[in-house]
């Protein structure tokens, strides 16, 4: 309602405002099912569209009561009226914790598990923070759980935890290099696990060495023999196209511009021994790739080991540093819903999945030296967009539209 005065009345909306507040009061609340007026007094308020009533259909007056007839009366109207507001309440809460329900991630907790809450700050309400660990006492529902906080049972949804893991013991080797006089912008981990309540669409596979080529390609039975050779036939033409390498597009080249001259530099998180052989190994693949070259840059980024659910290690470069400080790209991300919308009266639809995508865009000469990252075998440097930049997706999409320029769905 206000939102409607100020687009109609934008130079004077001030003084409209008592007749807003007059009209607000018949309006029902959403949740109730009734204005808070009709709540506290038992009655409807005369309001603008009450009085308008009233002169179109002139009713007649409500017949005369006795004192003891009108708080009877209001007694019941008041008890009835609070009876419906209280079931139209529940019904909207039920209704809106399936939406929140439907956005929930899959969390699964078990009785004793220790989990992080996130709760208000001490010093700001507005503020939210991971505190804990508490203890998981019961689940509630499908995503609800009865959580032992301060000597209370309290009842939290899933979206508020998150699993607490202790911490691995390092051994006294490894203590050591993480000694008290290195700087807290450089502290964390060298390995993460990665368990299923991570999203998954953040660790991304990236296979070094190629497995997959035209002979995979499965050509379907139901094509006749002249159309099996016509299908195989093409698909030798394009042998280059279809694998699992990256190539190289002339389209763009990336650069990353920063808001300082000073080098961002970060040193290396500590890696466990037993990790250190793989990543030797993904450096070496990535450098018969091209991907990476040995670096002399002043620029240094951490990298970490994703291990996953299956045990398997994913080499990844932490640029939250150097992201804090590089100018945004404001290249707009396509709309997944507007691109449905465009391809819904479509019949057929065809897929093309690129093999990383990524790594087919390089990097700038004068700005490889800051894609640089610091490992226990050395420096190096990215030769390609490295996932992880602030700017990739952008990027990326930037390629795209300038490779489908003309192309309509």
């Amino acid at each position: 309602m206000l939102r409607r005065l100020c687009a109609e009345k934008p130079k004077e909306w001030d003084r409209f405002l008592p007749a807003l507040l007059f009209a607000y009061r018949e309006v029902p609340q959403s949740s109730l099912g009734f204005s808070p007026f009709e709540l506290i007094y038992g009655r409807s308020v005369r309001g603008p569209l009450a009085i308008l009533h009233d002169l179109w259909v002139k009713d007649a007056d409500e017949e005369v009561k006795t004192t003891y007839e009108y708080i009877i009366d209001l007694r019941n109207r008041l008890e009835s009226t609070c009876q419906l507001a209280q079931s139209e309440l529940a019904k909207s809460a039920a209704r809106y914790k399936g939406y929140y329900d439907s956005r929930s991630r899959d969390r699964k907790f078990a009785k004793g598990d220790l989990v992080l809450l996130l709760l208000p700050t001490d010093n700001n309400k507005l503020l939210l923070q991971w505190k804990g660990p508490f203890e998981i006492e019961q689940r509630v529902g499908k995503n609800d759980y009865k959580v032992k906080q301060a000597g209370k049972t309290k009842i939290y949804h899933a979206n508020l935890l998150k699993r607490y893991v202790t911490r691995a013991q390092y051994h006294k080797d490894d203590a050591e290099v993480a000694s008290s006089t290195v700087c807290l912008e450089t502290l964390g981990a060298g390995v993460i696990e990665v368990d299923s309540e991570t999203d998954q669409d953040a660790i991304i596979e990236l296979p070094l060495e190629q497995k997959e080529s035209v002979k995979d390609v499965n050509v379907g039975d139901c094509l006749k023999d002249i159309e099996r050779k016509k299908v195989n036939k093409l698909l030798n033409e394009y042998t280059d196209v279809l694998t699992d390498l990256p190539g190289k597009t002339d389209l763009l080249e990336y650069a990353v511009t920063l808001t300082t001259d000073d080098p961002v530099r970060s040193r290396p998180y500590p890696a466990p021994h037993a990790l250190r052989e793989t990543i030797k190994s993904e450096l070496d693949a990535m450098l018969r790739m091209g991907v990476i070259e040995p670096s002399t840059s002043k620029y240094a980024s951490p990298i970490v080991m994703v291990r996953k659910k299956d045990n398997s290690n994913r080499f990844c470069v932490d640029y939250r540093k150097l992201n804090s400080v590089t100018l945004v790209d404001p290249e707009p991300i396509p709309n997944i819903e507007d691109l449905m919308s465009r391809i819904s009266a479509g019949r057929y639809f065809s897929k093309l999945d690129l093999t990383k995508g990524y790594w087919q865009i390089p990097v700038t000469e004068c700005d490889k030296d800051k894609t640089a990252f610091v490992t226990t075998e050395g420096l190096y440097q990215f030769t390609v967009l490295p996932f992880g930049m602030v700017n990739a997706p952008a990027a990326f999409t930037r390629m795209m539209r300038r490779l489908l320029n003309g192309q309509t769905t």
